[in-house]
């Protein structure tokens, strides 16, 4: 029971993750954020900088949504380049079908990333990654819930390889840019806590999978 209990927490954390990374954030997001930095010690410890930033604390969630969509845009598709493949390929270029390690690590395990909804030219987009993560512990959810162990064990080293080849070595190149690039304290909140997220997560990944 233990086990079935931090996967759903894992998956709340790699939901909210990828959403955060993918698109900009909406009204009804910060408005959850917003309470939750009030009322839930857990939220206001992760955004702990955004919690204390005094546009967070007398702005409405609408105008918070508005102002960090300008930031998304500048961060995200000004400044820094949140595909794996920039930092990984010798030409520095994004890379796209059977040359993007990534999207191969995908249709090896029949995950196939909606570019067009998550409005991204490459699966290997930082928030599709957290996304991929997301869905393997569902599988990983529904296995335990059926008493599967074993699949479970093996959906478990497949998101520890897949944290050590592909998501962990690039968040080392984007999430500290992220963080030191950001103008407001949210997207540095981001940046900083969810690399924080993914180090630990794979460190409890090797105490359980070995």
């Amino acid at each position: 029971m233990e086990r079935i209990e931090k996967t759903k927490i894992r998956i709340i954390y790699y939901t909210l993750f990828s959403r955060l990374l993918t698109r900009e954030i909406d009204e009804q997001t910060v408005d959850i954020i917003k309470q939750g930095c009030s009322t839930d010690e857990l939220m206001s410890d992760m955004f702990r900088l955004s919690a204390e930033w005094d546009e967070f604390q007398t702005k409405s969630p609408k105008e918070i949504a508005e102002l960090l969509a300008v930031e998304y845009v500048d961060l995200f598709i000004l400044k820094l380049i949140p595909y794996e493949s920039f930092y990984t390929s010798e030409n520095k270029m994004i890379e796209s079908g059977d040359e993007n390690k990534t999207t191969v690590f995908y249709k090896k395990y029949g995950f196939e990333a909606d570019l067009i909804a998550a409005r991204v030219v490459s699966g290997d987009h930082i928030g599709i990654e957290f996304e991929f993560m997301m869905t393997l512990i569902k599988h990983e959810l529904e296995a335990l819930e059926k008493g599967e162990l074993e699949y479970a064990d093996k959906i478990t080293s497949i998101q520890k390889e897949f944290l050590k080849e592909h998501l962990l070595p690039f968040a080392f190149h984007f999430l500290p840019p992220l963080a030191s690039s950001s103008k407001t304290p949210f997207y540095k909140d981001v940046g900083e806590v969810s690399l924080e997220f993914i180090l630990s997560d794979f460190e409890e990944l090797n105490k359980h999978n070995g």
